[in-house]
């Protein structure tokens, strides 16, 4: 190696490694457990200062004791090393420069790539080195490959072969307990899950044209998965939490939605309301529209995960992430879809749960949607695990909206589930489902829609809205309520 490129500073994240311990110091039992658990050592950091540091807080921390920016600096003292690391005074300022600590993720990050990065160089000077020693050019070529092994092992942690055996054994012996669900999370129609395993470690998308119900889709399964006591993330793009508050509300107590925002509800709507309100107050959601790209996303999905222990991630939808380190490319959608998709399978990979994210088909063709329907979402298909494709029933629809009323779909609307892709079980199995928009769910229709009658209540609310045409302005005055709650943001 020529001096030129041997004076030359190796790389390291100096942000990084300041932003791990700021964040140590603002919440240890947080972030150490992580670090322990990704393997994470002192090794890792570069600057001296640093390294003791990390020493000193994981061995407090193996120890049992708190750590803190106070029992740090004592330690430090007692170890005779504090005026090395800079004192107080130099705790409080990486204290003080910590913007996040749920962006402890992305600063271990970092400081990890960095570290290999040096793990590679210092390999390549060792066999420069060995090089210019021996006369045995060809053997030292032959342990080269091997060398890089060697160091790919020691990066990497790798659960062995009988850990992963033993572990999908225990899955296995826990499914008996509790037949036709693979892990803990279930789908919240019993005639889907009974077909098909419940969603599972890795990506699964969820596709499907505008007015599909695929926010729908996602809505019910997070509140669904919340219902059994299990933490879930949602970071949407597309709607306002408050708005997807609305139809949680509005399908636990089964009012509709329309009912409620026109003013036509009574009092025993409203009971029902505020016992859905005290149910759902007890769920641990947490709702997001604040995250708009790929890192942003994933740094909020990993502090969820250190904070609250997560079950289920979801993202609507993924046409709208955006992937700003992309530069150029990120203005090409299939790059930006794909790379997204990719990113979003590793987060699954990583936080050991299922990531669920929706994707929007294309408006065009009348025919039943495949896979190839996604049409402009790059590398989608490749990258999941699951998908399941959302489209209406256009000829039945057409029949009900010409032999039970002229807008009895927008009450009760045929969809089908078509599972398209399952790594896990069959493909290609179809689920009839009607959708009922004003109350955000789904249920079970029986064979070939047989059950198309409208309730009391939704052909009162039909009746309703022709005496208000009647006497308003005309169509726009009540349909364009009806238009605004077809539209995706509200299915």
């Amino acid at each position: 190696m020529s001096e030129t490129t041997q004076g030359r500073m190796p790389p390291y994240s100096d942000d990084g490694e300041r932003g791990v311990i700021g964040a140590v110091l603002h919440d240890s039992c947080l972030v150490l457990p992580v670090m322990v658990n990704q393997g994470v050592t002192a090794d890792e950091f570069y600057v001296p200062a640093h390294r003791m540091l990390v020493e000193t807080m994981l061995e407090m921390f193996a120890a049992g004791w708190p750590v803190d920016v106070l029992t740090v600096s004592d330690k430090l003292k007692e170890k005779g090393i504090a005026e090395k690391v800079g004192g107080m005074s130099y705790l409080s300022r990486i204290m003080d420069a910590c913007a996040a600590v749920d962006h402890a993720g992305y600063y271990l990050e970092l400081v990890r790539k960095t570290a290999i990065r040096r793990r590679i160089i210092s390999k390549v000077r060792e066999i420069e080195q060995a090089a210019y020693d021996t006369e045995e050019g060809e053997q030292l070529l032959m342990t080269v490959p091997s060398q890089f092994a060697e160091l790919a092992m020691k990066t990497t942690k790798d659960d062995e072969n009988a850990t992963l055996m033993a572990s999908s054994r225990e899955k296995w012996k826990e499914a008996t307990l509790h037949k036709g669900r693979s892990g803990n999370l279930t789908w919240p129609w019993k005639a889907v899950q009974d077909l098909t395993l419940g969603p599972e470690v890795g990506l699964t998308i969820i596709g499907g044209r505008p007015s599909a119900g695929k926010t729908m889709f996602e809505d019910e399964m997070a509140c669904h998965t919340a219902s059994q006591g299990m933490a879930v993330g949602r970071a949407t793009l597309d709607s306002e939490p408050g708005e997807l508050l609305e139809r949680a509300i509005a399908r636990k107590a089964r009012v509709s939605l329309p009912k409620l925002k026109r003013g036509w509800a009574g009092q025993s709507d409203f009971a029902k309301v505020d016992v859905a309100i005290k149910t759902l107050e007890t769920y641990k959601m947490y709702v997001s529209n604040r995250h708009r790209d790929v890192r942003s996303i994933c740094s909020w999905a990993r502090a969820l995960k250190m904070r609250h222990d997560i079950k289920l991630f979801t993202i609507d939808y993924i046409q709208q992430v955006q992937a700003p380190e992309l530069e150029w490319a990120a203005h090409d959608d299939v790059k930006r879809v794909g790379y997204a998709a990719e990113m979003f399978k590793a987060l699954s990979f990583e936080l050991g749960i299922p990531v669920m994210v929706l994707a929007q088909m294309s408006r065009q063709g009348k025919d039943d949607p495949t896979m190839s329907s996604l049409g402009r979402s790059g590398t989608l298909e490749e990258a999941a695990h699951k998908i399941i494709l959302l489209y209406r029933d256009d000829e039945k629809a057409k029949a009900m909206d010409t032999t039970i009323h002229c807008r009895a779909t927008t009450k009760k609307r045929p969809i089908i589930f078509k599972v398209a892709k399952d790594k896990s079980g069959e493909m290609d199995i179809e689920f009839e489902m009607w959708m009922r928009p004003h109350y955000f769910f789904f249920e079970k229709a029986r064979t070939g829609f047989a059950d198309d009658a409208l309730d009391a209540d939704e052909m009162d609310l039909l009746k309703q809205g022709e005496k208000a045409i009647a006497e308003k302005q005309g169509p726009r005055s009540v349909d364009g309520v009806d238009a605004s709650l077809e539209d995706e943001n509200e299915l």
